[in-house]
């Protein structure tokens, strides 16, 4: 049951007022314990968040072709191509 999130869904994970980068949840990007010592998936702390971009599984509507993504060093949204590859995805659990 794991599944892209929608941007709605990234966007809730983001921190505004950190002054760092990623601006995520620190319980999201805890790098004490992420990475090859980290075993347990349902942990979140066992999350390498990057601070770059990351796909959704939303749609841009205005251009079919281009989904939404989140960028976590700046706390920017946009559209970009789908056929792009250099984005990181994370996954998340449970819906359809």
């Amino acid at each position: 049951d794991w599944r892209v999130p929608t941007r709605d869904e990234l966007l809730t994970i983001v921190t505004y007022d950190l002054p760092t980068s990623p601006a995520v949840d620190p319980a999201l990007h805890a790098a004490a314990t992420c990475g090859a010592a980290c075993t347990d998936v349902t942990d979140p702390t066992c999350s390498c968040t990057q601070s770059d971009n990351y796909w959704s599984a939303s749609t841009y509507v205005p251009g079919p072709n281009n989904a939404w993504r989140v960028v976590f060093s700046v706390v920017q949204s946009s559209a970009l191509d789908k056929g792009s590859n250099s984005l990181y995805v994370r996954a998340v659990r449970g819906g359809s």
